[in-house]
């Protein structure tokens, strides 16, 4: 009845609640060999997402040094090292590579 419930108020109001009727998957064995699986890697997957941040934290330095005159002021998307290596950051998360490289009019 509880996970009926959850999954019409999924439906009805927000998709977020889909999530806790996957909780009761972990109960399952698949579910719990999930877990397990999950505590083996995640000390690897941690260690390249620190590695995959402090790359992309380098990469917003870069940009602000050397396309800050042609395409970063041009299109007034930051105006400081620290502006663009939070809007490479949240960018990359995201998923949007135009937003991080600029209109392309302005690289002419």
């Amino acid at each position: 009845a509880l996970l009926l419930s959850l999954s019409l108020l999924g439906m009805a109001s927000s998709p977020l609640l889909f999530v806790l009727c996957l909780a009761d998957y972990f109960r399952l064995p698949g579910g719990q060999m999930v877990l397990r699986a999950l505590q083996v890697g995640a000390p690897a997957l941690t260690r390249s997402l620190i590695i995959g941040v402090i790359v992309l934290g380098l990469f917003g330095f870069y940009s602000y040094t050397y396309f800050s005159q042609t395409a970063i002021i041009s299109d007034n998307t930051c105006h400081s090292p620290f502006q663009c290596v939070s809007k490479h950051l949240l960018d990359a998360f995201r998923g949007d590579i135009t937003t991080v490289i600029g209109n392309f009019a302005a690289w002419t």
